[in-house]
């Protein structure tokens, strides 16, 4: 494992040491988990992430947490804002798309 990633994990661990601690609530993958069975319940035309991100859970999420709906998201599946924003960007062009046909 390179230099960064136990500088990640060492990190992460903290994190976790310091919620447990606290007693603080934090963002679990099961809130994905829940938010991607609500998805394929919903009759939504919308993408995952989009969906997610407009959920009220992750609304709920973020301002508990002080953050933003996307950071919340970034949390739950363990991926940089900035990639999630990449990956929503090319959700959105997809689905405009698919509307158009």
């Amino acid at each position: 494992m390179s230099i960064w990633g136990r500088i990640r994990n060492n990190i992460k661990a903290a994190k976790d040491h310091i919620s447990i601690m606290t007693h603080r609530d934090r963002i679990l993958p099961t809130d994905f988990d829940l938010l991607y069975q609500l998805y394929h319940e919903s009759t939504s035309s919308k993408g995952l992430y989009q969906f997610i991100i407009e959920h009220d859970i992750t609304r709920n999420l973020a301002d508990r947490f002080d953050m933003r709906p996307i950071d919340v998201l970034a949390t739950m599946v363990g991926k940089t804002v900035d990639a999630c924003q990449q990956e929503l960007r090319e959700e959105t062009k997809m689905y405009e798309s698919a509307k158009k046909r």
